[in-house]
């Protein structure tokens, strides 16, 4: 008969081992009907604690969710359909797609870049009892840059859920809009509406219940989220959200007329001239923002602008957020967002789902970075104690679109930056200034 320590023996051996098995050839392979089958790859878990035990799970990379956007610059993607592989193999999903483009531009960026990735903790057995829930993650970076591939799940499989991650458009090629259906802007988030319909459709071969989806985000994925919220074309797409550090009500998370900036983008790739008294062509802008400006090009354009705009303490997010698309539209063309968000949740006419928000840590430290950088220092301020101290947090908080009405900005700067705001010191004031762009 085995003794207490034999036993003991046994059961963490055999603990240590279900740690770190891996799946069989055959667990990495998902029959997923129309799209064939997919071959994952075996990976584990993060450890949660110093030599602590990790966990297998399957990763799906780099799979095909819509056609190529490169004939269709700046219009809604259209979803792919049928085989991943159309030889009729195994398609091998192992490796992420190629990132979409962003700064600093490489050559293994693409502007062909809408692939999806799924992560999970069990390979489906056709149980459907057995289908986890679903955490849509969409990536941030103030829609500017990311992917979705740096969210892996060597964290997230340490729970039992389903986590996908994906890439969509970003910065000019994702929002560029001259208001009008040829050019309707908000091409990043009908790229996310895509995601999400793959993942209702095709979610349950890799073991997720497409009745348990949570979209989630954080920063500019957060905005993601609630404009999710209002849109018409995500309704009954998911049943829940977890919204980070972002919202579609800030200044920065919705646009309601960008032309002037669109304009501004335009002459910086070449495709328009701000000194010509001829009247404005929309048609011939748009032809050569699609077929003569490089990806490059754009991608430089976007940070010109930015830089412009922020040496004049603006954030310059007006060309690369959601926009009302106002423009009159034929009947087929489907609008993402057809009225502001704030008229939507006001009138209580959002997706009838569980939301919580929340603020990551220190993640007003890019703005603020942005704001040190790029007019602090431009504008020789950072030693300027006088406007540190009186014009500062005025200057931020209208730059973030907040009103100063019945002394507010006052009253921000007393609950958040306390007597340091009377110093004048950029070090001391620092801590202030991120809890005020934080909330």
């Amino acid at each position: 008969m085995m003794g207490f320590s034999s036993i003991y023996i046994v059961l963490v051996s055999c603990l240590v081992f279900s740690a770190h098995a891996s799946f069989t050839e055959e667990d990495l392979i998902a029959d997923a009907g129309e799209l064939g089958r997919i071959k994952g790859v075996n990976l584990t878990t993060v450890a949660q604690s110093i030599n602590g035990p990790v966990t297998p799970f399957i990763a799906f990379r780099g799979m095909r969710y819509a056609e190529s956007t490169i004939e269709r610059r700046f219009l809604p993607s259209i979803r792919a359909t049928g085989r991943l592989n159309d030889t009729g193999d195994i398609y091998d999903a192992s490796s992420a797609g190629l990132p979409c483009m962003q700064p600093p531009v490489h050559n293994w960026m693409s502007e062909d870049c809408l692939t999806i990735n799924v992560y999970t903790p069990k390979p489906y057995k056709g149980n459907d009892s057995d289908l986890l829930p679903v955490i849509f993650f969409i990536h941030g970076g103030s829609f500017t840059i990311g992917e979705g591939n740096r969210f892996n799940g060597n964290r997230m499989m340490n729970r039992d859920v389903v986590l996908v991650s994906f890439n969509y458009r970003l910065g000019v090629l994702g929002f560029f809009t001259l208001n009008n259906e040829d050019t309707p802007g908000n091409a990043a988030m009908y790229d996310i509406v895509n995601a999400l319909e793959w993942t209702r459709d095709y979610i349950r071969y890799f073991g997720g219940d497409p009745n348990k989806i949570t979209i989630a985000g954080q920063s500019s994925g957060a905005v993601a989220v609630t404009h999710l919220l209002v849109s018409p074309l995500s309704r009954g797409l998911f049943q829940g959200a977890i919204a980070n550090s972002g919202t579609a009500l800030a200044a920065w998370g919705t646009t309601e007329n960008s032309m002037q900036g669109s304009l501004a983008i335009a002459e910086l790739s070449g495709c328009y001239n701000s000194s010509s008294t001829m009247p404005i062509d929309t048609a011939v802008i748009a032809e050569c923002m699609r077929t003569t400006a490089t990806t490059t090009t754009l991608v430089t354009a976007l940070y010109t602008y930015q830089l412009m705009e922020r040496s004049q303490a603006r954030l310059g997010f007006d060309v690369v957020s959601p926009i009302v698309q106002s423009f009159d539209a034929s009947t087929s063309f489907q609008k993402f967002l057809p009225e502001h968000p704030q008229q939507v949740f006001q009138e209580g006419r959002q997706a009838d789902v569980p939301l919580m928000m929340g603020t990551t840590r220190h993640d007003g430290s890019y703005v603020l970075g942005e704001y040190y950088n790029k007019y602090l220092k431009v504008n020789n301020l950072i030693e300027d104690a006088e406007y540190l101290a009186q014009e500062s947090v005025a200057q931020i908080l209208a730059s973030l679109g907040i009103p100063n009405e019945y002394g507010v900005y006052d009253s921000i700067a007393k609950i958040y930056l306390g007597d340091s705001r009377k110093t004048g010191n950029f070090s001391e004031m620092y801590p202030g200034f991120m809890d005020v762009i934080i909330i």
